[in-house]
């Protein structure tokens, strides 16, 4: 909002700001926290090791959000050297799936690992109808099995 912006700048505001952010939320005792930000680029070697321990001491509470790349058309590439973090956040299997068709992601996009070590993810994935708007979510994504 138009205070914060006054008071801390503007955005995005530095991943320190995030940790303190993150530190203040969960001591509060929210059952979870998700963060629908994209940390893909390095900002500096201490801010982005403070998100990331500040994240690793909230980790069973926080879900980031995690970009995927999906091709609509495009004959989908087995991925490699799946991260852990990735397999600790995935359902391993969906029952009852024999009439369900997911979208099928091709590529993880990045994330600063300092800050990706420990957390869980959720995907970040929409796609819209031909006219543009978004109607539907996508529940979930299959990535490589």
């Amino acid at each position: 909002d138009e205070q914060s912006l006054k008071e801390f700048g503007r955005w995005p505001w530095s991943r320190t700001l995030m940790a303190d952010l993150v530190t203040g939320i969960t001591a509060m005792e929210p059952k979870v926290l998700a963060i629908d930000i994209f940390f893909s680029e390095h900002e500096s070697p201490k801010a982005d090791n403070a998100l990331g321990e500040a994240l690793f001491t909230a980790k069973d509470n926080v879900v980031l959000a995690l970009p995927f790349e999906v091709w609509v058309g495009k004959k989908n590439r087995e991925p490699k050297n799946i991260p852990d973090t990735i397999i600790d956040s995935a359902f391993l299997r969906v029952q009852e799936s024999n009439n369900m068709f997911p979208v099928e992601a091709d590529t993880i996009l990045p994330t600063v690992p300092e800050i990706l070590r420990t957390s869980l993810s959720g995907h970040v994935y929409s796609h819209p109808d031909y006219d543009g708007k978004y109607r539907w979510a996508i529940l979930y994504l299959k990535y490589g099995d």
